[in-house]
């Protein structure tokens, strides 16, 4: 009987505390633990044997720093503003740097690095052991970054109205609420695609379209507004010029309502999307992760053409030649965007006035055609170390060997090699008729003739061969593409009145000696 007794207390005693560590440590300790594992992490990464709690004081302090920074830098600009450009209005500058900052910061959660710093966290397997929800990662590895990026800005945007209030020309009610309200609406906004990004782990499929048309968008209303607040300090830079002895006054901008009806839709959209992401974040231990995209196949219809460059194009899939391509189309287009949001704006070209326009046009045709060789240059070396002759010549013959068409195989290869710079070439294009006011198509001439040059060089003096099969570096191949490649560059600069029908003609003989070079190539060993 005392045994039986002994038995069961003990069993009760051993099974009490077992059922005890199943239950899962409140939301308070699990994310205190994290912030310890986020920090040692970060100590690790630095190299540094500095305590955990140490570090935690040391990483308070130098958020409380930078937001006192931001509060002192704000009402400095309010104070020294009036002074050295009497013309300007602060509160609009802000209102568009803090907008600039907040869609970069959300394009950066969503579309950039950090979009899988949650569901695919390095240490996942580990949280999920621990039975760590995917919120409290969002809490201490994502949200943190949002948190104080606003903060800085609001204590920024408080001393821009405190230094206003100060030097005696206060923004009144409106400003006020466009300095205080802007950091929040966007910090809001950051936060709800923050959350829907860590609900809704990425595919593996690349943003590339989205990516570009965020970047334009971005860098095009930056410019565009940039412009319109900065161009009391450049008089005269503007189109319609500043009449001689005037004082020139605040530059045009949006009216007031209508930045406060903007602002508040942003506040309601990010308010709204915190609301729904957080809800289905909190619904989930983590995320499912997506497998790997299977290879895709090429659609083999149409003109056999197309058939074979789509075959070549798939070729190029998730590698890094072909994102660090997207990544230069994405800053060409930026840019684009920026000079015509700075266009639109009124800015004349040349903007500064002192610039005489026989000086500016001396500089400019040479510098958009060395900007568009090296642009070309630069794609051209990505697409043909991809998809070149040297690499697929021989599967491409022993299509021609099995019945295809030699001169569609050969047709297809140069439109897989000339379409990814298609895009460039025509941003170029529009870049030079911003610039120059006339219209050419010798900018995307020079773009599209690099990767021809490049093809015939790579026939004429082919470079060695590693042991993995792909192409060694070549000096001689590669002086000899920027030989053929500089010609519709270098020509119509020696001889200005060749240049309309000159860079045409040498585009189009590239074009013919690559097509020629290509299909040789599938006949000789």
């Amino acid at each position: 009987m005392t045994t039986g007794v002994a038995t069961t207390a003990t069993s009760s005693m051993t099974s009490t505390p077992a059922r005890a560590r199943t239950v899962p440590p409140p939301a308070r300790r699990r994310r205190r633990l994290l912030v310890d594992l986020r920090i040692a992490d970060l100590l690790q990464a630095l190299g540094a044997s500095v305590p955990v709690a140490t570090a935690r004081r040391v990483v308070l302090a130098g958020a409380a720093g930078a937001l006192l920074m931001a509060l002192a830098a704000g009402i400095l600009v309010a104070r020294v503003a009036p002074v050295l450009a009497p013309g300007a209005d602060v509160v609009g500058l802000f209102v568009l740097l803090c907008a600039y900052a907040g869609l970069g910061a959300l394009a950066a959660e969503t579309l950039g690095r950090f979009r899988s710093c949650v569901s695919d966290h390095a240490q996942r397997d580990f949280f999920v052991g621990l039975d760590v929800r995917a919120a409290d990662v969002f809490v201490v590895h994502a949200l943190p970054r949002v948190a104080v990026a606003s903060a800085v800005w609001g204590a920024a945007g408080l001393g821009v109205l405190i230094g206003s209030v100060q030097a005696g020309h206060g923004p009144g009610a409106a400003g006020t609420a466009l300095l205080l309200g802007t950091p929040v609406a966007f910090g809001a906004l950051t936060v709800a695609g923050a959350l829907r990004s860590a609900a809704r782990p990425e595919n593996g499929r690349r943003h590339f379209a989205a990516v570009l048309a965020a970047a334009a968008g971005l860098a095009g209303a930056g410019a565009h507004g940039a412009v319109l607040l900065l161009a009391p300090l450049v008089p005269g830079a503007l189109g319609q010029g500043t009449p001689a002895g005037a004082v020139p006054g605040p530059a045009p901008g949006l009216p007031v309502p209508v930045l406060l009806a903007g602002l508040a839709a942003v506040a309601v959209v990010g308010a709204a999307g915190t609301v729904t992401g957080g809800r289905a974040l909190a619904a989930v231990s983590f995320p499912a992760r997506h497998t790997a995209p299977p290879a895709r196949r090429p659609r083999l219809s149409g003109p056999a053409v197309l058939q074979f460059a789509r075959v070549l194009g798939v070729q190029r899939a998730h590698g890094w030649r072909l994102r660090a391509q997207q990544r230069i189309t994405v800053t060409a287009a930026a840019a684009t965007a920026a000079l015509l949001g700075a266009a639109s704006a009124g800015l004349r070209m040349p903007p500064l006035p002192s610039l005489p326009d026989e000086a500016w046009d001396a500089a400019l045709r040479p510098t958009l055609g060395f900007v568009a060789l090296m642009a070309g240059l630069a794609l051209a070396e990505l697409v043909s170390s991809d998809i070149g002759a040297f690499r697929y010549g021989r599967h491409l013959r022993t299509a021609v060997e099995s019945g295809a068409a030699r001169s569609s195989v050969a047709l297809g290869h140069l439109a897989a090699l000339t379409v990814p710079l298609l895009l460039p070439a025509l941003l170029l294009v529009v870049v030079a008729w911003v610039l120059t006011g006339t219209p050419s198509a010798a900018p995307a001439a020079v773009v599209l003739g690099a990767v021809w040059a490049a093809t015939i060089a790579e026939h004429l003096l082919p470079p060695p061969r590693t042991v993995e099969g792909t192409g060694a570096d070549s000096p001689l191949t590669g002086v000899l593409a920027v030989v053929l490649a500089a010609a519709p560059v270098a020509v119509p600069l020696t001889f200005p009145a060749t240049g309309p029908w000159l860079v045409p003609l040498l585009a189009l003989t590239l074009a013919g000696g690559a097509l020629t070079c290509l299909h040789r190539s599938l006949t000789r060993r």
